[in-house]
């Protein structure tokens, strides 16, 4: 079983620094306003305290859920934005167009990975690009039939199969005897 947690730490930290920074904030702010609404509503009624206490929390509740959102939208956007490009360079480079690159912002993720991605469909062009010219270099006779020459080279390339007597009566056929 393995037990390595930080198997990107590059990216890793600065995500569990950035949320945990959110929640000791919010928890802070939070029991700032829980101090600050015991000494307002010491003065009130206990029924009409509770209810102001209440409201109080659903209204932090609420502010702290829209900032939890937009952090996670910013987060996963530097995430999904390099995830986005990376399947659109592939699909494109699976229809045979290997000179697209994907181009990311500076403060996405995923760097490292879209490097590689565009080092291999690099290799892929490099790799293409030697294959013509040797396609090129070989020549073709004028007017040779393309399927005939696949059907030669299949018969070439075809395990030779164990030779089996052939009957009397097949020969008789052949030879007109």
């Amino acid at each position: 079983m393995r037990k390595i947690y930080y198997v990107f730490p590059k990216i890793q930290y600065p995500v569990i620094l950035q949320w945990t920074a959110a929640v000791v904030i919010e928890l802070i702010i939070f029991g700032l306003i829980v101090i600050l609404t015991t000494n307002v509503s010491s003065g009130q009624h206990s029924d009409m305290a509770i209810y102001t206490r209440f409201a109080v929390f659903i209204a932090v509740i609420l502010v702290f859920s829209m900032i939890n959102l937009w952090l996670s939208t910013k987060l996963t956007h530097r995430f999904a934005g390099p995830l986005v490009q990376v399947q659109r360079v592939l699909n494109q480079a699976r229809h045979g167009k290997y000179s697209v690159r994907i181009k990311l912002r500076t403060n996405d993720c995923l760097h490292e990975f879209a490097t590689e991605v565009n080092l291999l469909l690099q290799s892929l062009e490099e790799s293409r690009g030697i294959l013509r010219e040797l396609q090129s270099s070989f020549e073709i006779p004028a007017g040779a039939d393309s399927n005939r020459i696949k059907q030669v080279y299949s018969q070439k390339n075809r395990p030779a199969q164990p030779n089996t007597p052939r009957s009397e009566k097949h020969h008789i056929k052949e030879t007109g005897a």
